[in-house]
């Protein structure tokens, strides 16, 4: 059998603290990359949202517009481009 001394012990016992702090600090790091990321789409939405809302709501009222000009049936107002039955 064999025999343990202090210095095989304390060797594991360094062996397995630096392991732990190895996974401890990757456990930080993943925490605080998703946290980052979170924050960065967050960001994102809140900034570009408004501007391409407006670029859509403009893109279709031109289209609405440009539709309504070429109908065939401009009377009905249910329909978005004059054409009866569709919305």
């Amino acid at each position: 059998m064999k025999k343990l001394d202090v210095a095989i012990i304390r060797d594991m016992a360094e062996e397995i603290f630096r392991l732990t702090m190895l996974a401890v600090m990757a456990g930080l790091c993943i925490v605080f990359i998703k946290a980052n990321m979170a924050a960065v789409v967050w960001f994102f939405a809140i900034t570009f949202t408004p501007m391409f809302h407006t670029y859509a709501r403009k893109r279709i009222t031109n289209r609405t517009t440009h539709e309504r000009k070429l109908a065939l049936f401009t009377k009905n107002p249910n329909s978005r481009a004059g054409l009866f039955g569709t919305k």
